[in-house]
């Protein structure tokens, strides 16, 4: 990639002076200074790590065939892969570069073995732009670990954040969690979709969708940037409901392409869309939690529920929990890692609901020997119906234990 003058900033810089990042500028080389430009390391840094910034600096300058600049590194500690995707935001960003041709440097390969689980019962938000959190993202126990590229980074951060992201998921471990990258809404996520889809994403999680077009789009901006990779390697897809108009059009949204795997509603956004309170108790989004859960469940789809903002009350998550569960939601989506064992201990069902539960599938089986198809335990009358209710109670504590 050759670039002329007139595609070249004077300057350009991308990352924090925070621990665990580091701060990049890439600037013109001064006319005496060799032709491949100059590695300039600011800070007092060993000399193994020293060698270590300065190789990964040339390595993604030889891959992008950048020419001569001067690169003044800050480094507070940043892992290799964040080091990579600051460099390489800063270098594309002086020679005004689109993130097209992603795949001329190099990053680890993703892990893109299935995640444990079929049902999650949770996923955590990780900002897509903070290196710091995405190093602990899995070990906090979630069933899936959600990159944001949407509302947590902001607008002239989304070429740096969604570089980070895609070395991210190559360099690190997330054990068996679902790996999930909230894109940016349609049209601005088709870039997000092109350019991470090849990457060990197992989920793409599409913002603030009102119709099929959306989803659409998305799968075949993703499908485009794998052909090739095989059949194992295709992504689920997973709208979020967050308007009056997107309540409306559930059903579509969900039935729009067999990859959709559920529906996410956000209550925040839903809620200012329809000029709502948000009330403790959340009837205000009754109704459409109601329609989103139908309009998941009627896709074969799993119903994901909204976050609880109010990090430091626990109790308050709990019940959220309770009535999102009562609605028939299966998962809760988390902002901090310590929500998580919240939201699987509530989602778990109780000792006294998986006897019952037991005792339902047992004597149905009896039954069923004999020759019947109606039975009753503790006086209650059970068909067909309770006892698929009951076998998914199992198969949920079953899923509470692993």
């Amino acid at each position: 990639m050759q670039a002329g003058n007139d595609k070249i900033e004077a300057a350009a810089t991308c990352g924090t002076r925070t621990q665990g990042d580091c701060w990049v500028e890439v600037r013109s080389a001064e006319p005496a200074q060799p032709q491949s430009g100059t590695i300039e390391l600011v800070g007092d840094l060993e000399a193994a790590r020293q060698s270590t910034v300065r190789q990964v600096a040339q390595d993604i300058l030889a891959a992008l065939g950048t020419p001569a600049a001067a690169i003044t590194i800050e480094d507070h500690g940043a892992a290799p892969f964040c080091l990579q995707a600051r460099i390489e935001t800063a270098v594309r960003r002086f020679v005004k570069d689109s993130f097209s041709g992603l795949e001329s440097v190099p990053v680890p390969a993703a892990n893109c073995e299935k995640p444990r689980r079929s049902v999650i019962r949770s996923r955590l938000f990780v900002p897509g732009n903070t290196p710091k959190f995405m190093l602990k993202a899995g070990q906090c126990g979630a069933d899936g670990i959600l990159f944001d590229l949407e509302d947590a980074v902001a607008p002239a951060e989304k070429d740096a954040a969604r570089c980070l992201v895609r070395n991210a998921l190559g360099a690190l471990s997330f054990h068996d969690a679902e790996r999930a990258v909230r894109i940016n809404p349609h049209p601005e996520g088709l870039e997000d979709a092109r350019a991470l889809a090849p990457h060990g994403v197992h989920t793409f999680v599409i913002p603030k969708v009102e119709g099929p077009e959306a989803v659409v789009a998305v799968e075949e901006a993703a499908c485009r940037a794998l052909s090739g990779a095989g059949a194992e390697a295709q992504i689920g897809l997973l709208p979020m409901i967050e308007s009056a108009r997107g309540v409306f059009r559930a059903l579509e949204i969900a039935e729009a392409s067999p990859s959709v795997i559920g529906l996410f509603i956000g209550l925040e956004d839903y809620a200012r869309d329809i000029g709502a309170e948000r009330l403790p108790d959340d009837r205000e989004a009754l109704w459409a939690c109601s329609r989103v859960v139908a309009a998941a469940r009627a896709a074969g789809g799993q119903p994901f529920g909204s976050v609880y903002t109010d990090l430091d009350n626990e109790d308050g998550l709990a019940d959220f929990i309770r009535r999102c569960r009562a609605l028939g939601f299966e998962g809760i989506a988390c902002i901090h890692p310590r929500q998580v064992a919240v939201v699987h201990r509530i989602l778990a069902p109780e000792a006294a609901e998986v006897e019952t539960a037991r005792r339902i599938v047992e004597a149905f089986e009896r039954a069923a020997e004999a020759g019947g198809a109606v039975v009753t335990v503790d006086g209650q009358m059970v068909d067909r119906p309770i006892v698929d209710r009951a076998h998914r109670t199992l198969e949920r504590a079953d899923e509470a234990h692993e």
